[in-house]
């Protein structure tokens, strides 16, 4: 391993960063990190694994160096009417905390607005400010602007980690342009040939984080849209699930879910086409439904199942992705019909609220695996 290469960190770019409260230890080389010497699906997207005070991080850029030089040149065209400045001095008057004109430049520099802009309101970018607190506020709005258009993970996993116990790792700081990220936990093939007993339990805590997205928040609901194994790490000591991916995360105001409201949710329901245009529509109270039966059901057909009857069942999302066999393989003759049983009323729904009712029956037969002697 390898000390972090200034070159992405770009400590010269604050306040047009992700802040600077780590600089300490990255100047000093406390933090390294492993560099392949081929690209890695981590690596393509900006992180890398790495070591810092015997705890295992992440380094995370967030976006390549053509987002950061999108950004530096719209600031100074919009400043100083020239794509050539010094970004520093041009960022505190382009920050401004308002979603609109966040969209709008998250268009500029991907393309199209980022998910959770769509059903974001300007009243929760005023509670992400406070996970900059350690700043002054100037500073704040500036690193907290930065993140949330060139990628909101940074700025999540700040609120995250100061105000709500979440499936979701701890942001230990930043230093210019590059984030240190926990990786408490190992992913989740590495637990595939683990006994019955200790992949029901893992399976029981997945379902049980999910669950805590869209109820365990007081004002938000949580739509997390990346679930994958390669997302999911799991803590044999501690019992917990991180979800490692939460830059597509779309945070929403809270709804009183009625679980019979859509009818039967399935693939014409709950696929990412489907799903991603009524958020692009900005219809946000039918998004947050669909997207809870897009979650229980992308995770029952692509991590607990292992049949492959019940995974055709869930359409066109599998198609050209290599899945692992499931979490629950190899069930125990006891329990492994209900298993099958539900899992498949988890992937496509033959009864209005079919999917939760199945959800909540699979939790109790996972509970009662843990629980035997």
């Amino acid at each position: 391993m390898t000390s972090i290469p200034m070159l992405i960190v770009r400590k010269d770019k604050c306040d047009a960063c992700y802040g600077d409260n780590f600089c300490n230890h990255v100047m000093k080389g406390s933090i390294v990190m492993d560099i392949p010497h081929k690209a890695t699906a981590m690596s393509s997207k900006g992180a890398y694994v790495g070591q810092w005070e015997g705890k295992s991080i992440v380094v995370k850029t967030g976006a390549g160096t053509d987002r950061f030089m999108m950004f530096d040149r719209y600031s100074c065209n919009t400043v100083f009417q020239t794509p050539d400045c010094d970004v520093t001095s041009s960022i505190s008057n382009i920050s401004n905390i308002d979603i609109d004109i966040i969209r709008n430049l998250q268009v500029k520099i991907h393309g199209r607005p980022l998910p959770f802009s769509y059903c974001s309101s300007n009243d929760l970018l005023n509670e992400l400010v406070a996970g900059y607190s350690r700043y002054p506020i100037n500073r704040a709005t500036n690193f907290l602007f930065t993140s949330l258009v060139i990628n909101p993970e940074f700025a999540f996993l700040n609120f995250f980690t100061k105000n709500h116990n979440l499936p979701f790792p701890r942001n230990y700081g930043s230093c210019g342009r590059v984030s240190i990220i926990e990786r408490n936990g190992s992913p989740l093939e590495t637990f595939l040939d683990n006994p019955f007993k200790e992949r029901a339990e893992i399976a029981f805590h997945i379902l049980k984080s999910l669950k805590s997205l869209i109820n365990d928040q007081d004002r938000w609901s949580l739509s997390y849209l990346d679930l994958s194994y390669e997302n999911i790490l799991y803590n044999e000591k501690s019992k917990s699930i991180l979800f490692t991916e939460s830059g597509n995360l779309v945070i929403s105001q809270k709804i009183n879910y009625d679980w019979t409201a859509l009818g039967l949710c399935n693939e014409n329901c709950m696929s990412k086409e489907a799903i991603y245009k009524i958020l692009e529509n900005q219809n946000c109270a039918s998004f947050t439904y669909q997207a809870a039966h897009s979650m229980f059901a992308t995770v029952c057909a692509q991590i607990l199942t292992d049949s492959n009857d019940i995974r055709k069942k869930f359409g066109n999302k599998l198609l050209g992705e290599t899945i692992p066999k499931g979490l629950l393989h190899s069930s125990t003759d006891d329990v492994s019909k209900s298993l099958q049983e539900l899992l498949s009323q988890c992937v496509t729904e033959s009864l209005v609220n079919g999917r939760m009712n199945a959800v909540k029956k699979l939790m109790a037969i996972l509970k009662n695996i843990i629980n035997s002697t």
